[in-house]
Order: C-alpha cells, then structure tokens, then sequence
C-alpha cells in the first residue's frame, strides 16, 4: 500500500564542540572508527531493542536544585540527560546530544520522544508502588483493630 522508500541511514557530522580537561563531555575522544562501529550495531538492532539501547544509553538525573531562587515550583526542568556512548572496548563515553543522534542517525524527537515514554513509565510504576504500600498500611491498620476488638472481647469474657 505505502512503498515509499526512504533514503538509506547514514551516520552524520560530529559535533564542533572541543572538550577541555574541566569539561564533562568528552566528545573529541570518541573517533570515527568507534561512531560508525556504534552505528551500524544500532541500525542491526530491531526497533524495540533500538528503543531500550537509547533508554540504556541516556541517564536521567533529577534537578539539584531550582534556578529560580524565589519561587522554587516555576521550574520547569525537572531532570536533566546524561547521554553516553560505549567504545569498542565497552568503556562508556559521555557526550553531548547532538553527537549521540548524529553517531546513531536519529532525530532529536525520537530521543525525546523514548526519554518521556520512560519517564511516565517510571512514573507509573512509582504510583503502584505508592498504592501498594498504601494498601500494605491500610491491610495492618485493619489487623490491628481487629486484634484488639478480639482482645477486648476475651477480656469480657473472663470478667
């Protein structure tokens, strides 16, 4: 119905930024070699398995504190992402954005996009865990009451 071809994915410019000793980002020292090995790993993958490698690549850091001084809820920004790339010799390379999309040939959006789907995944799954325990402290509350009306009644019992 749709035969629509697409061009061929191929691996994209590096980004201009030089790091510096005191930078985090190590971009530079990731060669060419290491991206186009990086890239043809990922474009080998099915695309739930792409999916999980962008989640697994990306860690997300909550916020250690608000910009805005005066009003601390403004703050949009609630975590920040810390992109990375494994050489061949499996040592995790932090580097910016630009160059995780350009080694993988992805769009940013498909970056965001997975980022917040995981984010309201985590989220989700904090919600039941706060559910559950509430369950959990209610279930004990009950048996408490219930220990003691039996208590109470064996006191009558004997008096």
């Amino acid at each position: 119905m749709y035969n629509i071809e697409k061009p061929q994915k191929a691996i994209q410019d590096r980004c201009k930024y030089v790091s510096n000793e005191k930078s985090k980002l190590r971009c530079s020292q990731f060669t060419e070699d290491d991206r186009k090995s990086v890239f043809k790993q990922f474009w080998k993958m099915s695309w739930s398995e792409k999916q999980v490698f962008i989640t697994t690549q990306v860690e997300s850091k909550h916020t250690e504190r608000s910009r805005n001084r005066r009003k601390e809820e403004t703050s949009r920004r609630t975590c920040i992402y810390i992109f990375s790339l494994k050489k061949a010799d499996r040592t995790k390379i932090r580097v910016c954005k630009t160059l995780f999309a350009n080694t993988l040939a992805i769009k940013q959006w498909t970056i965001n996009n997975r980022l917040k789907q995981n984010l309201n995944i985590s989220q989700q799954e904090k919600k039941k865990k706060e559910d559950q325990t509430d369950i959990e402290n209610n279930q004990t509350e009950i048996n408490k009451k219930k220990s003691r009306e039996l208590r109470r009644n064996r006191l009558k019992e004997f008096f």
